[in-house]
């Protein structure tokens, strides 16, 4: 069950990679994911540390920690290790230490948009299922999944946050055989604040796994599918709240089941290192700067009050695509060699730097 929960967090998780998340300030350069952990009691808790490389690119977490089993208190641990390929994260391994002493792995497939369009699921080396993804207009509409029982439908507002998921079903009989023709479906809603997620490479996505024993962590996924910040998800009979600290960096998540309150022990603390500075003189007024048009097709014009230095385009995965040297306030780029879909744009100016998002079409 445990080894399932994990699975399904990162295939949850790593959907984000079409989406990187937003802001007009590139935190991700400034903080790193520490730990995430939970405390119930001595004999119930879990920390997961995250390491990362001296480009500061995540490659392991390290989860440890001890449960209650059967009336026995069993140490927990696992070890995530992330494996690149052209930038992009193609394999987790998960090697498990607890008496269950069972590995599995998770495989990724991308398009030639980098987009991601399958994940696999492996255990001791069989491939235990995957999950196909389907998108319109630069979003994930639909997971369908390998046995064709299940099928995600995904709903975005005006925003571009994910407001819902309906899961659909095939129905059952007592005996628990299929009931052909016979469909029911549930649905996950979600609530957000105003503000926009900071902006974060690839390789932090994956921090936002919340370690496993949580039972289900369907919420983390929306995190990564959505521009604002996720504060509120709600299921049939349960509820996770988020808190964030002042640079909108998550800090917390409350788990509650509706019919009884919150679960102790299901609270979740993150904690950050700070890789870089932060302060008022790196951090440029977005009204500075105008970008348009937007959505874009072959040119765009960017205006400044501020002289321009140099102007960098992140595509979807955090790859570097394009990167334009100049020292005036006025320009307009050729940008018909980008693929289409959502590109992160950093503009440095003598006054600092900013980000803006862009949408090719």
């Amino acid at each position: 069950m445990k080894k399932l929960i994990l699975t399904i967090v990162i295939f949850f998780t790593i959907l984000s990679i079409h989406n990187i998340v937003k802001g007009q300030q590139n935190i991700r350069d400034n903080f790193l994911v520490d730990k995430i952990s939970r405390y119930e009691n001595s004999n119930n808790y879990a920390v997961a540390e995250y390491i990362y490389d001296i480009n500061n690119k995540l490659q392991k977490r390290i989860i440890t920690g001890k449960f209650e089993e059967n009336f026995l208190v069993r140490d927990l641990k696992y070890v995530d290790l992330f494996v690149y390929e052209d930038n992009r994260v193609s394999r987790i391994y998960t090697y498990d230490s607890t008496h269950f002493i069972s590995n599995n792995e998770v495989h990724f497939f991308y398009d030639t948009q980098n987009k991601l369009i399958r994940s696999e699921r492996w255990f001791n080396n069989i491939m235990s299922g995957g999950i196909n993804y389907h998108y319109e207009n630069g979003d994930v509409v639909h997971f369908l999944y390998d046995n064709n029982s299940i099928m995600d439908t995904l709903l975005y507002d005006s925003l571009g946050n994910l407001t819902t998921i309906i899961k659909t079903y095939p129905m059952h009989d007592v005996f628990g055989d299929v009931i052909p023709g016979e469909l029911e479906t549930r649905r996950n809603n979600y609530i957000y604040d105003s503000n926009l997620k900071p902006n974060f490479g690839v390789d932090y996505l994956f921090a936002y796994q919340f370690i496993p024993w949580l039972g289900t962590s369907w919420p983390s996924e929306v995190m990564n599918l959505s521009n604002n910040n996720l504060i509120k998800a709600m299921s049939e009979m349960n509820t996770y709240n988020y808190t964030y600290n002042q640079y909108g960096l998550p800090i917390t998540m409350q788990y509650i089941f509706d019919p009884v309150g919150p679960v102790i022990g299901q609270f979740l603390t993150i904690t950050y290192k700070q890789i870089g500075e932060i302060g008022i003189s790196a951090i440029v007024n977005d009204n500075t700067i105008k970008l348009y048009p937007n959505p874009a097709e072959n040119t765009l014009n960017i205006e400044s009050q501020d002289i321009i230095k140099e102007i960098e385009f992140y595509d979807a995965l955090g790859k570097k695509t394009k990167t334009i040297t100049l020292n005036r306030k006025e320009t307009i780029i050729d940008i018909s060699s980008l693929a289409k879909g959502n590109y992160i744009v950093n503009l440095i100016t003598d006054k600092g730097k900013i980000t803006k998002k862009l949408v090719v079409r």
